[in-house]
Order: structure tokens, then sequence, then C-alpha cells
């Protein structure tokens, strides 16, 4: 894994930090439930990364930190609509939180397997700095 990777991560977790703090965030609606099928497809990605080794492990793991990145731009321009009653817009923000930790859980988990990854490369000698 390489510095630049790792880079990438880190600023795609602060992002996510941000966005728990900066959005102005009503029951699910449309564009959740496609946010939530691609939150899905990337956790899919994940897992192929997870059972995977070498070379091709660190191509899915990419590919599902770019989804990652992408989920988190339209997470953060998501806002409830106009005109919601007081708990459909508590049920709103509800399921973008519910979303917004989805999302955390699986950029903590790409962490811990790239620094798995570095500590692995380190130990055999191939660590670049």
């Amino acid at each position: 894994m390489n510095k630049q990777t790792l880079n990438r991560m880190m600023i795609v977790i602060a992002l996510c930090a941000a966005g728990f703090f900066s959005l102005a965030n009503a029951g699910m609606d449309e564009a959740q439930r496609q946010l939530i099928q691609r939150v899905t497809q990337a956790k899919q990605v994940q897992q192929q990364a997870q059972a995977a080794k070498g070379a091709e492990r660190q191509k899915l793991l990419d590919n599902h930190m770019k989804l990652m990145h992408e989920n988190m731009d339209t997470c953060r321009s998501m806002k409830p609509k106009a005109g919601m009653t007081e708990k459909e817009r508590d049920d709103w923000f509800a399921e973008h939180q519910n979303i917004m930790n989805q999302m955390m859980d699986q950029m903590m988990t790409d962490y811990h397997m790239v620094t798995e990854l570095n500590g692995s490369s380190a130990e055999s000698g191939t660590h670049k700095h």
C-alpha cells in the first residue's frame, strides 16, 4: 500500500467526520434509498477485497475507496425535502445518520486493511517510503 493511497483514505475519513457536523440533514426518501444501495454495493466490494490477496486485494480496496468517496460526496449534498413534518424530518435525520455510520464503519475497515497491508510489507522488507 503506498502512501498516496493511505493519504487518500485519511482524507475520505476526515470528510466523513466533517459531514457529521456540517450536514443540514425526514423519513427515508428516494435519494437515501439509492445511497443505501450504493453503500451496500460498496460493502460487497470491500468483502471481496477482504477475501482477496496481493494485487487483487489492493485493486479492490482502491475501488472501494473510490466508491466511498463518491458516496460521501452524495451524502454531503443530501438535504431533507421542504415541507416535511417534524417527525418526518427527525426520521430523515435518523436514517441519514445510519447511512453515515455504515459508511464510517466501512472506511474504518479499509483503514485496518491498509495498515495490515503496510505492516505486512514492512515486516517483509518491501515497504516503500
